[in-house]
């Protein structure tokens, strides 16, 4: 019998895809998800291909031989796109498919999708740290390592690096507090999380994003575009009393200094609930420092970030972030609420 295609990301081949944890790149909480993969037989009804998920409706036929409906939720636009070559054209509603995923243990009828395998016989891998499931051959994107930066300059569109050491990832076993652990406990993510409103999403949760960032200097400042969500950071060069003066927010208020060519900057001023998409809070007491360093050939980027918060972290969190110059572009994000 021969083997069906399959469209997977580029992370098969460099990231050692079964090896990667899941919460390397599916950056919103998705721990109400078992860890057991169920395949079924299904008809697409409903696509909705969107940030902050792509998601289907799909009717599947029951155990007792009833029609059900199922929720399925997979990668984001961007994620599909670059790591599994993926495009709302390959779906169509009234197709018959067989899909393969992670079933919710707390809603009914609710599945992350990892794989779908379409009537023409080609894979589609909807996570991009999941390696094929049906097919023995990869189709991957085609992202080209930039080799055009001597001068080691922060000023250009960073991309997660795909060969990074573990996807990109940092310190995973948080020391928190016993009020830490009772507000992450309490937390509910389809109620409290802020990414499926399209909230812009603040320090440090923000700099753990997977999509592309341009840096842009624009007079004492560099403003970093974030392509998700939007978002607009400001990172001021030296001390600048005016904008200190300001009022909390999401962001905080970040100075910055250059050590030859790594940016070095210290966040203060956050009023945001969240360290992470995990729900895991943060104070207005916390701080976060960051190094932004270019390797000596100028292609990758290490974001190296510490985070401290007295009242949420029994100890300073670090975690670290791999970056490479691939040619990408920030665009629009178009989050639309759920």
């Amino acid at each position: 019998m021969k083997k069906p295609s399959v469209r997977i990301q580029i992370g098969a081949v460099l990231f050692g895809a079964a090896l990667t944890p899941l919460a390397t790149f599916a950056h919103h909480s998705r721990a109400h998800y078992g860890q057991d993969v169920v395949e079924m037989d299904a008809e697409i009804v409903q696509i909705d291909w969107r940030n902050p998920h792509v998601t289907f409706t799909m009717n599947t036929v029951s155990a007792a031989g009833e029609d059900e409906l199922w929720k399925l939720e997979g990668g984001s636009t961007y994620m599909l796109g670059r790591y599994s070559g993926l495009g709302k054209e390959i779906f169509q509603v009234g197709a018959r498919v067989r899909i393969a995923g992670l079933v919710s243990t707390v809603r009914q009828n609710e599945m992350l999708v990892t794989n779908i395998l379409l009537p023409d016989g080609v894979e589609a891998v909807m996570l991009p740290n999941r390696p094929p499931r049906w097919s023995d051959s990869v189709e991957g994107a085609d992202l080209t390592l930039q080799r055009n930066n001597s001068e080691r300059s922060l000023l250009q569109v960073w991309s997660i690096d795909p060969d990074a050491p573990g996807g990109g990832g940092g310190q995973r076993n948080h020391p928190l507090t016993a009020a830490a652990e009772a507000a992450l406990a309490a937390y509910e993510r389809e109620t409290d999380d802020p990414a499926l409103r399209c909230v812009k999403p603040g320090m440090p949760s923000t700099m753990s994003n997977p999509h592309p960032m341009h840096f842009v200097a624009e007079d004492d400042r560099i403003i970093v575009y974030i392509q998700e969500n939007d978002v607009v950071r400001t990172i001021y060069i030296g001390e600048n009393a005016e904008a200190a003066a300001q009022s909390p927010g999401p962001l905080g208020y970040s100075v910055g200094h250059w050590e030859d060519k790594t940016l070095v900057v210290h966040t203060t001023n956050i009023d945001w609930p969240y360290f992470d998409r995990s729900g895991i809070p943060l104070s207005e007491q916390a701080t976060v420092d960051e190094r932004f360093e270019i390797d000596e050939d100028g292609s990758h980027l290490v974001i190296k970030l510490v985070t401290t918060d007295p009242v949420n972290f029994n100890e300073p969190i670090t975690s670290q972030r791999y970056y490479a110059l691939l040619g990408e572009a920030v665009k629009t994000y178009d989050c639309v609420a759920r």
